[in-house]
């Protein structure tokens, strides 16, 4: 999964790309003001709801400022109105892509494990090292790339087959 970090200003850009591929999942912090979605569901800080195009959502709208769809929750369908800035990830099963806008990430959710808390004896250098880290994207290494096997037979090469010592008589 490649973990992107993206602006709010390209949230509905970004989401119109990945919806273009399939089925994408949002992260919605659903207690953000604007959130119509049903009342079991209202409180939640991290609810991923799916949407796609070829679910044939007759409502279905990604607007500048909001995505509205009729979607289903337990088989009966809800007019939903979810406002960009309640998404805070995008993520897609096509692409593997996956989008965290951390200006909209909930302050009680946290990618990372919280750091331990600062201790009177820390250097300057080691307090730096306390606060929350960036999100970077990182290359995951291709299935292609020399297995342990096949380097030791790289490194070692077999001599070559020695020629047969039979002659063929006409």
């Amino acid at each position: 999964m490649k973990l992107l970090e993206g602006k709010s200003s390209e949230k509905k850009q970004n989401l119109e790309k990945l919806l273009d591929f399939g089925t994408v999942m949002v992260f919605v912090d659903t207690r953000k003001s604007g959130v119509e979605l049903p009342a079991q569901h209202k409180g939640n800080p991290q609810l991923p709801l799916n949407l796609d195009y070829a679910f044939q959502i007759p409502d279905f709208k990604v607007f500048d400022d909001r995505v509205e769809a009729s979607l289903s929750f337990n088989r009966q369908r809800y007019f939903c109105i979810i406002p960009l800035s309640a998404i805070y990830a995008i993520s897609s099963k096509i692409t593997t892509e996956a989008i965290v806008y951390a200006e909209d990430l909930p302050k009680d959710i946290s990618l990372f494990e919280a750091p331990a808390k600062k201790e009177e004896s820390e250097t300057p250098e080691q307090a730096n090292l306390t606060h929350s880290p960036k999100l970077t994207l990182i290359s995951v290494p291709e299935n292609n790339q020399d297995k342990p096997e096949e380097k030791a037979n790289k490194e070692d090469p077999k001599p070559p087959p020695k020629k047969g010592h039979l002659k063929l008589i006409q």
